[in-house]
């Protein structure tokens, strides 16, 4: 199945992406933030220097879709104004 661009979809439907997206990143968070606190309080080292900097890495390629959502929609309201 071939991916459609953001061109091609509708304002609502990229209002909708974009709280999905939105709600992934949260939700997301919120687990790495559980996961690393349960690793920091367990370990008997201090591994919060090596796992906070790979929560980081591993939601930017989760948020970085957020940018063109937000850029495209701004285009499209700036269209229909």
């Amino acid at each position: 199945m071939k991916k459609k661009s953001l061109s091609e979809f509708s304002l609502e439907e990229l209002l909708q992406n974009k709280k999905t997206v939105k709600k992934n990143v949260i939700s997301f968070g919120i687990l790495w933030f559980i996961a690393l606190t349960t690793m920091i309080i367990l370990s008997k080292y201090n591994l919060f220097t090596i796992f906070l900097p790979l929560a980081f890495i591993t939601i930017i390629p989760i948020y970085s879709p957020m940018g063109e959502l937000n850029s495209e929609i701004k285009k499209r309201s700036s269209q229909s104004s």
